[in-house]
Protein backbone atom coordinates (compact mmCIF):
# COMPACT_ATOMS: atom_id res chain seq x y z
CA UNK A 1 0.00 0.00 0.00
CA UNK A 2 2.91 2.34 0.64
CA UNK A 3 3.96 1.94 -3.00
CA UNK A 4 0.47 2.92 -4.13
CA UNK A 5 0.41 5.94 -1.82
CA UNK A 6 3.60 7.29 -3.35
CA UNK A 7 3.01 6.30 -6.97
CA UNK A 8 -0.33 4.74 -7.93
CA UNK A 9 1.01 3.97 -11.43
CA UNK A 10 3.59 1.51 -10.04
CA UNK A 11 1.18 -1.33 -10.93
CA UNK A 12 -0.13 -1.47 -14.48
CA UNK A 13 -3.85 -1.82 -13.65
CA UNK A 14 -4.02 1.06 -11.17
CA UNK A 15 -5.32 4.24 -12.74
CA UNK A 16 -6.21 6.30 -9.68
CA UNK A 17 -4.85 6.63 -6.19
CA UNK A 18 -6.49 4.42 -3.53
CA UNK A 19 -9.60 5.75 -1.79
CA UNK A 20 -8.68 4.30 1.57
CA UNK A 21 -4.92 4.38 1.66
CA UNK A 22 -4.94 4.38 5.45
CA UNK A 23 -6.17 0.75 5.52
CA UNK A 24 -3.44 -1.89 5.28
CA UNK A 25 -3.77 -4.56 2.60
CA UNK A 26 -3.93 -7.24 5.32
CA UNK A 27 -7.24 -5.74 6.50
CA UNK A 28 -9.05 -5.75 3.14
CA UNK A 29 -11.87 -8.21 2.44
CA UNK A 30 -12.15 -8.88 -1.25
CA UNK A 31 -15.49 -9.39 -2.95
CA UNK A 32 -15.14 -12.78 -4.66
CA UNK A 33 -18.19 -12.33 -6.89
CA UNK A 34 -16.88 -9.16 -8.50
CA UNK A 35 -13.37 -10.56 -8.77
CA UNK A 36 -14.74 -13.60 -10.65
CA UNK A 37 -16.90 -11.36 -12.84
CA UNK A 38 -13.85 -9.27 -13.72
CA UNK A 39 -11.82 -12.38 -14.54
CA UNK A 40 -14.66 -13.73 -16.69
CA UNK A 41 -14.94 -10.39 -18.47
CA UNK A 42 -11.21 -10.35 -19.24
CA UNK A 43 -11.26 -13.97 -20.47
CA UNK A 44 -14.30 -13.30 -22.66
CA UNK A 45 -12.53 -10.28 -24.14
CA UNK A 46 -9.48 -12.43 -24.92
CA UNK A 47 -11.67 -15.04 -26.63
CA UNK A 48 -13.34 -12.40 -28.79
CA UNK A 49 -9.98 -10.89 -29.78
CA UNK A 50 -8.64 -14.36 -30.64
CA UNK A 51 -11.70 -15.14 -32.78
CA UNK A 52 -11.36 -11.81 -34.59
CA UNK A 53 -7.64 -12.38 -35.18
CA UNK A 54 -8.29 -15.87 -36.59
CA UNK A 55 -10.91 -14.55 -39.03
CA UNK A 56 -13.84 -16.61 -37.72
CA UNK A 57 -15.76 -13.73 -36.15
CA UNK A 58 -18.63 -13.77 -38.68
CA UNK A 59 -19.28 -17.47 -38.10
CA UNK A 60 -18.85 -17.44 -34.33
CA UNK A 61 -20.89 -14.32 -33.63
CA UNK A 62 -23.88 -15.77 -35.54
CA UNK A 63 -23.67 -18.96 -33.46
CA UNK A 64 -23.44 -17.01 -30.21
CA UNK A 65 -26.40 -14.79 -31.11
CA UNK A 66 -28.52 -17.83 -32.06
CA UNK A 67 -27.71 -19.60 -28.79
CA UNK A 68 -28.44 -16.50 -26.71
CA UNK A 69 -31.73 -15.96 -28.55
CA UNK A 70 -32.67 -19.60 -27.94
CA UNK A 71 -32.20 -19.27 -24.17
CA UNK A 72 -33.94 -15.89 -24.08
CA UNK A 73 -31.00 -13.59 -23.44
CA UNK A 74 -30.74 -10.32 -25.37
CA UNK A 75 -27.19 -10.17 -26.67
CA UNK A 76 -25.44 -8.05 -29.27
CA UNK A 77 -21.90 -7.24 -30.35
Amino acid sequence: MNNLKDNYNCYSDHQKKPLFDMIDMENYLFDELHIMLRITDRLWSLVIHEVIASGFFDIVHKIIIKKMYRIGVRFQF
